[in-house]
């Protein structure tokens, strides 16, 4: 019986804190992280990073290949990601095609992080029924700032995330400058 209930309650524990789809945390349960790292950035000067991440032309894939397709995206997405970023960060499905990832390391380690994440996701292929289809992705960093909220700092990620879509799409905007010799794409 105990065994038992200690596995309901894992599985309700899962319901509420992740996303069923992409298997990564809801936006619920990324605030609450998002907030605890904003405090230990205020009282201990930890270093927290957010990158917002909008898959390109998602719109078009579910129009041309169904909703289904677009799961399937979101899922494939979600796992080059977690394979991109480390143990410590924490990453969610902020809304629909938007992830957005939590760095507690300087603003350099979070540009190479997003970096990675866009080639990688531009290199890959997807299969949707008999097709390979190419996805990419475009990403906005930003870094901690005093006085900010989850608001704020999430705001600015997704002004630089959209400033990429205006100039392009596939690639990484950060709202800060990026030490060229610490920098690899």
């Amino acid at each position: 019986m105990q065994h038992h209930l200690e596995s309901e309650n894992t599985s309700l524990e899962q319901l509420a804190n992740y996303d069923p789809l992409t298997k990564l945390m809801n936006r619920r349960s990324m605030d609450i992280y998002l907030r605890d790292a904003i405090e230990r950035a205020e009282q201990k000067g930890e270093m927290l990073c957010i990158i917002m991440t909008d898959i390109d032309d998602f719109k078009k894939i579910n129009d041309t290949y169904g909703h289904a397709a677009g799961d399937i995206v979101l899922e494939e997405v979600s796992g080059i990601i977690l394979e991109d970023v480390r143990d410590e960060d924490c990453v969610c499905r902020w809304g629909g095609e938007e992830i957005l990832i939590l760095i507690r390391y300087a603003q350099d380690t979070a540009a190479n992080v997003a970096q990675r994440i866009c080639k990688d996701i531009a290199a890959s292929r997807i299969d949707i029924g008999e097709e390979k289809i190419a996805i990419t992705m475009t990403l906005g960093v930003t870094q901690y700032r005093e006085n900010d909220s989850v608001d704020t700092i999430v705001e600015r990620a997704d002004r630089s995330m959209y400033k990429g879509k205006k100039n392009g799409k596939n690639q990484v905007v950060c709202d800060f400058t990026v030490r060229k010799s610490k920098f690899s794409v």
